[in-house]
């Protein structure tokens, strides 16, 4: 829904989910925020109103018969200089549910409304605060999943990415400007024609930099994935379960007992790492375990790290020897290789000269946190190669590929005899409000709703 300027909105800024903290700060927005809360509170000296921006009281809530409800710090900020633009009151309550929920009846009672999704930093955008880049930094810095795009969000919302939009805005306007100055200066529409088609030229290559750095941001965004891939009997399930902490996949002595892929979420290293167990490798006549199989090589080549595990304890490894070659030969530098069952082995194995390997015992607990310190180090290493200064959604990746589907039919009016600098104009100029769309400059409001419906209550 359109932001409504005139109301006044309330919602609670934390999760209720769980154990969500001592604390909880409800949001109050809009030009009547400190008026609504007034009615409210109750303050040693004065009123909320009568106390400067930027400053914060301590004081009561009350119901309507003067009743405490609960104990609180009130934190004032006057517009415009606020994260929304609007009069803000932050109230600092105890993290209660049923106390939360109080207070917000309250002021609903006052005249305040419940936010709609993201309607905090909606209100932001619509008053200038931010673009609408930067608004989708401050849902990806929510849901990041490591450090590097924590980093990348941050500096998004700083604006990294508005400037290079703005820098491409600045190159079509200087284009549309050299096609209108050909038409007053006919004898020389060739040179205004290099001049445009070198600007849009720059502008494509800027445009596909920046798509580029979608493919880094999806590839890591949900957690990186580490599969676990080797023969069967070879303890890839026992590690899977001591990595986790708990015993999700099934462990025996039988051949080939896993037949499909296990995954499980788990936080290490600042950063967020799907692990995913996957069937034994072996030549196999049996339907369903060729399946499993497949579907583990289909996960080799999903995954961004692969746990190549060997069973240390074990000479003979013929029947998944040609597996391990074909692994090392088409992802060697995503590949740590394990060896495990350290415990039973007579000696350490090192089948492969491989500078990532390591060995350890699921059932002893050897050499875990080696391995651990391992993938975090090759999985840093990979977050180097994809290092960006921002984050590309969706939304932002597919405006981006329409633009530069425009930009490039605008390049073939070039290919003609007569190039017509009316229609390079026009075109650029549409070109120019599809960029819009992206920055939030141009942008309709059911693509706003679009966009903010992706957002957390209380954002």
């Amino acid at each position: 829904m359109p932001i409504v300027c005139s109301d006044t909105i309330v919602a609670c800024c934390t999760a209720q989910e769980g154990i969500g903290g001592a604390i909880a700060i409800i949001r109050v927005s809009g030009p009547q925020a400190v008026a609504t809360v007034d009615q409210c509170a109750r303050l040693t000296h004065k009123s909320l109103a009568q106390h400067p921006s930027h400053t914060i009281h301590h004081g009561f809530i009350v119901d309507l018969q003067r009743t405490v409800v609960d104990e609180v710090l009130f934190y004032i900020m006057l517009a415009p200089k606020t994260f929304t633009g609007e009069h803000t009151v932050e109230i600092t309550c105890h993290n209660n549910p049923f106390i939360i929920n109080n207070i917000i009846e309250l002021l609903l009672t006052k005249g305040a409304r419940i936010a709609e999704r993201g309607e905090f930093t909606r209100q932001a955008v619509c008053n200038k605060k931010i673009d609408l880049v930067q608004a989708e930094a401050i849902n990806d810095l929510i849901h990041a999943t490591n450090a590097h795009n924590i980093k990348a969000s941050l500096a998004q919302l700083s604006g990294s990415m508005s400037y290079e939009l703005a820098d491409i805005e600045r190159q079509l306007i200087a284009a549309v400007a050299w096609c209108e100055a050909s038409f007053e200066f006919i004898d020389e529409v060739e040179i205004f024609g290099d001049q445009v088609k070198d600007k849009l030229l720059l502008v494509l290559q800027h445009i596909a930099s920046i798509r580029r750095v979608h493919d880094a941001t999806y590839r890591n965004r949900d957690g990186f994935r580490v599969a676990l891939l080797g023969a069967v009997n070879a303890g890839k399930s026992s590690l899977f379960n001591a990595l986790i902490g708990k015993e999700r996949a099934i462990v025996a002595s039988l051949a080939g007992t896993t037949r499909d892929t296990i995954e499980a979420r788990v936080m290490r290293h600042d950063m967020m790492w799907t692990l995913i167990d996957t069937a034994g490798l072996r030549d196999t006549d049996n339907v369903i375990e060729k399946a499993g199989i497949e579907r583990s090589w289909s996960e080799a080549q999903e995954a961004d790290l692969l746990l190549l595990v060997i069973d240390s304890s074990q000479s003979d490894h013929s029947g998944a020897i040609h597996y391990y070659q074909k692994l090392l030969n088409d992802r060697k530098e995503s590949v740590v290789i394990v060896y495990t069952k350290a415990d039973l082995a007579a000696q350490k194995a090192e089948m492969y000269e491989h500078d990532a390997a390591v060995s350890v015992s699921a059932v002893a607990k050897q050499g875990l946190a080696d391995l651990e310190v391992l993938i975090a180090r090759q999985l840093h290493r990979l977050c180097e190669q994809q290092k960006s200064p921002y984050v590309v959604n969706q939304r932002q990746y597919h405006l981006l590929l329409q633009l530069e589907g425009q930009l490039k039919q605008v390049l073939e009016l070039f290919n003609q005899n007569a190039i017509a600098y009316e229609l390079v104009s026009y075109h650029l100029q549409q070109a120019i409000e599809k960029l819009g769309e992206i920055s939030g400059k141009t942008v309709s409001d059911a693509a706003l709703d679009q966009v903010f419906k992706e957002f957390c209550i209380g954002k």
